[in-house]
């Protein structure tokens, strides 16, 4: 078991390592969703529940880094095995068989241990299964649905008697957000979540609106949407329109970023994207919004030549691509509280 999964075992060790490490889960197995389709204005997207048999998934978490080293690392593993391209061809026929069947082997342990970069080197992103496995821990965890739908789960109260974490773990999940909405209704012993997101447009209107307006035909027109929101204004740039939380996010982790490491790194993009993620202290849950960006950036190298104190450094050849968390702060219950910069970006070597 990784050094990241284990940490989901204990929720204040979970707070402390998505407020290193930015989180991408994947949008999960839907094994166990039980759809409506809805009707009136919102009859193009689904209303999906996860059954009280499928709220579990067990997952573990592997840190991506980049596809540089990623292919370096898959040589190395094979190299272990079989050694330098002079030292397998020396060897018998029957030898070379042997060795190559355990070199694939090692390819595919280093393979499932090691993940290349998607949304940048150092996120975290997980590997969910319906299965329990000894490098896993279990967790409840909300997917999202790519045709358009709003998910719901439930995680129920916890018993006066009998819980484990493997019953009743103390950490949730959700698919990682660029531009989705999330919902938090209920108690804190007792919370509903829904996860709403569709990979096509939302019909020409802001998605904020379009979610909540889905979520009260869903709910019925007076229902209480929850106090825990999570809307693609507050984490990313929209689609449509230019305010929002989001924006101002946006703009400061751009000029942060840039002013911090002018004389070091040549920043050329900032990318911001959001993860949802809950713990349990005893028996209430607690929801937290983690904003990240992505940072694409070049380093500055020192001048050369006769007369290298005349000249700029040039960036290098290299782009480099790295996932920061720049925010972590509740959402439920109250949420609204102050907002921190966290220290972790400060740094984006690899």
């Amino acid at each position: 078991m990784t050094d990241y999964t284990s940490k989901l075992r204990d929720p204040d060790d979970t707070l402390q390592l998505f407020k290193r490490y930015s989180l991408a889960c994947t949008d999960g197995n839907r094994e166990g969703v039980v759809y409506e389709d809805l009707v009136g204005a919102y009859d193009n997207i689904k209303h999906g529940t996860v059954g009280d048999d499928n709220l579990l998934r067990h997952v573990k978490l592997h840190k991506s880094i980049s596809e540089g080293n990623h292919g370096k690392g898959i040589a190395d593993a094979n190299e272990r095995v079989t050694g330098t391209a002079q030292q397998f061809g020396a060897l018998p026929d029957d030898e070379k068989l042997r060795l190559m069947a355990l070199a694939r082997e090692a390819e595919n342990e280093y393979r499932e241990t090691h993940r290349t970069i998607i949304r940048g080197a150092t996120t975290l992103m997980s590997d969910n299964a319906m299965a329990p496995g000894a490098d896993r821990v279990p967790c409840y965890f909300l997917p999202w649905d790519p045709d358009g739908a709003a998910i719901e789960l439930t995680i129920p109260e916890l018993p006066d008697e009998g819980a484990t974490a493997d019953t009743h773990p103390p950490v949730f999940l959700a698919a990682a957000l660029s531009g989705c909405s999330i919902f938090v209704r209920g108690t804190t012993k007792n919370p509903t979540i829904f996860h709403c997101g569709s990979q096509f447009d939302t019909t020409g209107t802001d998605a904020t609106e379009y979610w909540t307006g889905a979520m009260r035909q869903i709910l019925g027109e007076g229902a209480d949407l929850g106090g825990g929101r999570a809307h693609n204004r507050d984490y990313m740039m929209p689609k449509r329109g230019e305010t929002g939380t989001g924006v101002d996010m946006s703009d400061a982790a751009d000029t942060r970023f840039k002013t911090h490491y002018k004389d070091f790194y040549r920043v050329e993009e900032t990318n911001p994207w959001g993860a949802v993620f809950g713990i349990r202290r005893g028996a209430d849950w607690e929801f937290y919004l983690q904003e990240n960006v992505t940072v694409t950036y070049r380093k500055l190298l020192p001048p050369t030549g006769f007369f290298k104190k005349f000249k700029k450094k040039k960036p290098d050849d290299e782009a480099r691509k790295v996932s920061r968390p720049v925010m972590v702060r509740k959402i439920f219950p109250g949420g609204g509280g102050a907002v921190k910069l966290v220290k972790r970006w400060r740094t984006l070597r690899y």
